[in-house]
């Protein structure tokens, strides 16, 4: 089954970081190629065996939101948008 999720990814110095918001999950990269790789490998393996209970995709304003409510750690909300998908 192929998903896909809403990604937000912002650069912190010489790392990039990524959000995974409709899995409340973070990964990180050494470039944007690689921080996107990790995040479908994070969403893989998140989804993994919950086939038939995955959660819905967020639009993206939503996983803006639900980045502006979870940034006590880092603010992704302005950070670069993007769809990755796993199948």
């Amino acid at each position: 089954m192929k998903v896909a999720y809403p990604v937000l990814i912002k650069q912190s110095g010489d790392e990039f970081l990524a959000y995974i918001p409709d899995l409340d999950g973070f990964t990180e990269g050494t470039d944007l190629a690689d921080v996107i790789e990790m995040a479908r490998d994070y969403i893989g393996l998140a989804c993994m065996g919950q086939e038939n209970d995955l959660p819905e995709a967020s639009t993206y304003k939503e996983a803006v939101k639900k980045a502006k409510k979870n940034n006590d750690i880092f603010d992704y909300s302005d950070g670069l948008q993007t769809m990755v998908d796993v199948d």
